[in-house]
This record gives structure tokens, sequence and C-alpha cells, in this order.
């Protein structure tokens, strides 16, 4: 789907790692929603991250809510 400028984003999720982030994506992109992950976790040897959050388009937010808590995707502290 391609992003027009007037298109804004919003965070759907934010969890402890990357990969949990990246699982909750696919799941996403399963359910046809198109998501991204944005992490700060460039100190791997150390673990010092604020965690990875999963980014959606604002219209899709609530689908992907949804989508998240079905698949059992849901972070356990919402965004």
């Amino acid at each position: 789907m391609p992003v027009r400028d007037s298109d804004h984003t919003t965070v759907v999720a934010v969890y402890p790692a990357r990969h949990y982030a990246e699982m909750a994506r696919d799941a996403l992109r399963d359910a046809g929603i198109e998501a991204f992950v944005a992490a700060d976790d460039v100190h791997v040897p150390l673990q010092l991250t604020e965690g990875a959050k999963l980014i959606v388009l604002e219209q899709d937010a609530k689908a992907a809510q949804t989508a998240l808590a079905d698949a059992g995707l849901a972070p356990e502290t919402p965004a």
C-alpha cells in the first residue's frame, strides 16, 4: 500500500525486544495490515533499549490492536 504525505502513523504496541515486535508485525501483515518496527537496540551487548515499537498507519490502529489481541500478541503494557 503506497503511503501518502497526508498519512499519519501511530505506535500501537511497544515490546521489550525487537524479535517480539517482528513477530507481531508479521501477524499484522498476515491480517493485511502494513506495519513496521522501530527499535533502539544498538547497544545489544548491554541490552540497553527503550523497547521495540510497532507502528501502523493511524487509520489501521484499531484493526491492528484487535488483530494483535486475536493472535495473542498484544503487549502487556499497551503503547
